[in-house]
């Protein structure tokens, strides 16, 4: 016999063999009943029908992700302005977020007037050391002080280019 007929007529074979059964035997559990006087419970059949049912499941539940970026600022300040909130889909490179420049465009100016002010100091000095009016001791000062000044503005340089946050790659704001 063929798998699939089989399959799909042993429920109504089972059934047919069952009712069988009982009908050829005494029916013990009906006599029962009569004995003792209660009342039989009647049953309604419904015929079995096949089909495909689907069901729309609903859950509820937190999102994660597997590569996660906390963003910060790398230096503090007054946040100017945020350009996304949650939920925004981001690519690689956005501007997310930045910082009032007022304070660190201010470093900057400080730090490049110092270094040319280190520069003048330094030139005087050196012109003074071989005039022989200077020590040597001033000439590595100012050298010393102009190399400190030139880090300084390096840095007050390198802060401002961070005073923004950009995406590190692209993806869904989860938190602003």
């Amino acid at each position: 016999m063929n798998a699939k007929l089989f399959r799909t007529l042993r429920f109504p074979m089972v059934a047919l063999i069952a009712f069988a059964l009982v009908k050829c035997g005494d029916n013990k559990a009906a006599t029962a009943i009569q004995k003792t006087g209660e009342d039989p419970i009647l049953v309604k059949l419904q015929p079995v029908t096949m089909g495909n049912y689907s069901r729309n499941l609903q859950y509820s539940g937190l999102i994660a992700s597997n590569a996660e970026a906390h963003l910060s600022f790398k230096i503090g300040g007054i946040i100017s302005k945020i350009y996304v909130k949650e939920g925004d889909h981001v690519s690689q490179g956005q501007l997310l977020a930045t910082l009032d420049l007022t304070e660190i465009d201010a470093q900057v100016q400080q730090a490049s007037q110092n270094l040319e002010k280190s520069r003048r100091d330094e030139t005087r000095i050196s012109n003074l050391f071989k005039d022989t009016v200077a020590s040597l001791e001033q000439l590595q000062n100012t050298h010393t002080q102009l190399s400190v000044a030139e880090e300084a503005l390096r840095i007050a340089r390198f802060n401002q280019q961070y005073a923004q946050i950009h995406a590190a790659t692209g993806g869904t704001i989860l938190q602003s």
